[in-house]
């Protein structure tokens, strides 16, 4: 039995190489995985998950950017990259139609080992910038567009101050006329 960091890259590699048998055997029978897709709690539970994955986006790949382990758990950051060329199974369990685009996104994992598998995995990631890399938000470009319209213009810190108040009270609040000099009595 190897680290805790050899059992997630065991996990990776079997994710990237598609072997869903092994991928899922590598989980304990009681294993948890927690992602934005949902929770899974029992090995056939994950091996749904992933199976549905898989048949979204068939040329998945995970890229480790960084272990980091600490007694039974490893902390990851990721890259993940895929082609939407699969149904994507919606929450109420619709399927959308596959959208043939390429995606690309970064996530954090948290993996925790017991006895050489894997007991609890939970993946984040920002599935709202996936969907819209999928071009699944409508009107996306167009609301984001007249948002930044609608934004007031950008003010440094250095230029917030207290409603009503003039450029001087804002340089220099004790004297009101904004001299150094004069705030300080030194003038």
């Amino acid at each position: 039995m190897g680290s805790v960091g050899d059992v997630y890259e065991r996990l990776v590699r079997l994710y990237n190489a598609g072997d869903l048998e092994s991928l899922v055997n590598s989980y304990t029978e009681d294993a948890t995985l927690v992602s934005p897709d949902g929770a899974a709690r029992s090995r056939a539970a994950i091996f749904q998950q992933w199976s549905r994955d898989k048949a979204a986006f068939p040329d998945r790949s995970l890229t480790i950017n960084m272990i980091i382990e600490q007694g039974d758990t490893v902390a990851s950051e990721f890259t993940w990259a895929a082609t939407n060329t699969g149904p994507l199974l919606q929450p109420d369990g619709t399927e959308l139609p596959p959208t043939g685009k390429r995606i690309e996104t970064k996530g954090m994992e948290l993996v925790r080992v017991r006895d050489g598998k894997v007991a609890a995995h939970r993946v984040y990631w920002d599935a709202m910038a996936l969907a819209g890399q999928l071009g699944l938000l409508p009107g996306r470009d167009a609301r984001l567009a007249a948002q930044l319209r609608r934004l007031p213009p950008r003010r440094s810190e250095t230029d917030i101050g207290r409603p009503g108040e003039t450029e001087a009270e804002r340089r220099c609040p004790a004297s009101g006329n904004g001299h150094p000099a004069l705030a300080t009595g030194a003038g």
